[in-house]
């Protein structure tokens, strides 16, 4: 069944990302930041870097950058879906979930999530090289559009947690470039001095930004005097596996049928679909 509208459908196709407006209450955007709040001021994680990646298990933050003149430092604070019930409630959430069943298909698992919070603090303040694209072609990540619908690898539900005005920085891409027939040019990667092409997405506290994997994006300096504060949560077909020991989550939490669904892991014969009503 067709959830997003015509004009929905159109410009995902065309861009390679859209916004959801006001998707969480500002109630549950200070529950989860609470829940953040708990965990990362009990490890003294805050203090560490301007760009703090972490939620994953400890092997795969082991095997990240820990560079921060070069990219995201990660900080291993255990899995985030073992931070609290408020962002275990994002797991499936109802008003994206059918987004993703259309984007994805019916038989989608959430491969994994983490958080990502950014400061102003320093002169680091957070870039992120450009990267992903529609070419060289990725199985993992990419997009197609056929038989009337959208077929994608992993794609991303960033719930905002903090303010995002126009021009603090954040999450940047380059519209289209999902489609791309042309690597991205060397001179585009950095995200120090971005041309004309790539663009930063303003977003309110509560809005969920939906993106392709396939599309280029990364992350410029963080201008604001908060803190940036997202949690990516991403998807993927039934079959594919991106991290090695995804899906990142205790069988221990009570899911509903619907999480239990999405939480398990790649396979193809008589998976069940997905039902977002559930």
């Amino acid at each position: 069944m067709q959830h997003m509208t015509e004009t929905e459908r159109y410009l995902f196709d065309l861009k390679g990302y859209m916004v959801i407006k006001s998707v969480l209450s500002m109630e549950q955007v200070k529950e989860i930041n609470d829940a953040i709040d708990t965990v990362l001021h009990s490890r003294d994680a805050l203090g560490v870097s301007s760009y703090i990646h972490t939620g994953l298990d400890e092997e795969t933050l082991e095997q990240g950058n820990k560079d921060p003149a070069r990219g995201p430092v990660d900080v291993y604070a255990g899995l985030l879906l073992d931070w609290g019930e408020p962002i275990r409630r994002l797991v499936g959430h109802e008003k994206i979930l059918p987004y993703m069943i259309e984007l994805i298909g019916p038989d989608l698992r959430l491969d994994h999530q983490y958080a990502i919070i950014m400061k102003s603090d320093s002169q680091y303040r957070g870039r992120h090289i450009l990267h992903s694209g529609g070419t060289p072609y990725s199985p993992s990540q990419y997009y197609h559009f056929r038989d009337h619908r959208f077929h994608n690898g992993l794609t991303v539900a960033s719930f905002c947690l903090t303010d995002v005005p126009p021009g603090a920085g954040g999450f940047c891409c380059i519209p289209g470039s999902h489609k791309s027939n042309i690597p991205l040019p060397e001179i585009y990667a950095s995200a120090t001095g971005p041309p004309e092409c790539v663009v930063q997405i303003p977003m309110s506290a509560g809005d969920v930004l939906l993106f392709t994997e396939a599309l280029t994006h990364g992350a410029l300096t963080w201008e604001a005097e908060h803190q940036r504060r997202a949690l990516l949560f991403k998807y993927c077909p039934g079959h594919l596996q991106w991290e090695k020991k995804s899906p990142f989550a205790s069988s221990d939490h009570p899911w509903n049928d619907c999480q239990r669904q999405l939480l398990e892991r790649p396979y193809v014969g008589n998976r069940r679909p997905v039902d977002h009503e559930v």
